[in-house]
């Protein structure tokens, strides 16, 4: 083991019983999951109450630093899950392109962009499906927990908190240029996305198998992986139909949630901005 390894080694603490088996030792809706849980709300709460008129500038830093931990830490996760101590073996199931891993790669897009409808699609991606993504995974959580690996549980509860808390705060800062049209700008993001994952479906799994990866859960071939919702839809209908529930469900669901906040936002009145010279 050479000094790198022995790095990846040593951050990649794993839980283990008294034989040495490793276990999932982090449980969902225990201590460790609902203080994630809540301080990502509590987080975003506090962007839009002290940030939510920041200058431009400052809105395209916050992104840029967010995704930059995001990145990071994904970076992390790749090696800890691919060093078992002794030998290297890369799982292309961790490969990062699930939904949920769009947000990262959205925030650098749109921190990095002037103001024009690309970005105004991005941040639209981010405060309507990246949110709503965020939460699922934090109120149905999933497979997040299935690993040994502690480093991993912290990496994944970081990433789904910053989807909630940089989700509400750009709801509160994008909210004087909120319109449809902006909603329909991030319906194309989505869109985009989608296609890559289906392209990296079809081109993976047909170099190294069918079942190797399942991203955005739009495998012709499902896995068995756990699908609040879409799940009990995708083993008990066509893949086609799937797909069009799938799509159309993530839009008229985004849809709604993007008139909820708007309409929230009318209801309570304009106060001083209070951004403490950012």
């Amino acid at each position: 083991m050479n000094w790198f390894e022995r790095i990846i080694w040593t951050l990649s603490w794993r839980f283990t019983d008294e034989q040495g088996n490793e276990y999932c030792g982090i449980k969902p809706y225990g201590a460790f999951h609902l203080v994630f849980f809540a301080v990502s709300v509590v987080v975003g709460i506090m962007m839009c109450i002290f940030l939510r008129d920041v200058r431009e500038k400052t809105m395209r830093v916050i992104l840029l630093s967010a995704s930059a931990v995001l990145l990071l830490l994904e970076g992390y996760k790749q090696l800890a899950c691919s060093f078992n101590g002794t030998s290297w073996s890369y799982s292309w199931y961790n490969f990062p392109f699930q939904f949920c891993a769009t947000p990262m790669y959205a925030m650098v897009i749109a921190g990095a962009l002037p103001d024009c409808k690309v970005r105004r699609g991005l941040i639209s991606y981010l405060s309507t499906f990246s949110l709503i993504a965020g939460l699922c995974v934090m109120i149905f959580v999933g497979e997040v927990f299935q690993t040994s690996i502690l480093g991993v549980c912290i990496q994944t509860m970081v990433h789904h908190g910053a989807m909630i808390a940089i989700g509400f705060w750009l709801i509160a800062w994008n909210r004087k240029s909120a319109d449809v049209r902006g909603w329909a700008y991030g319906v194309l993001v989505f869109v985009c996305f989608e296609a890559i994952a289906l392209t990296l479906n079809a081109v993976i799994n047909g170099a190294l198998g069918e079942g190797t990866v399942d991203f955005y859960y739009l495998s012709p071939t499902p896995t068995n992986a756990y699908i609040p919702v879409f799940g009990f839809i995708r083993n008990n209908t066509p893949f086609p139909v799937y797909l069009l529930i799938y799509n159309v469900g993530f839009a008229l669901g985004s849809f709604c949630f993007y008139e909820l906040t708007r309409f929230m936002i009318k209801t309570f009145p304009e106060k001083k901005p209070d951004t403490m010279g950012l």
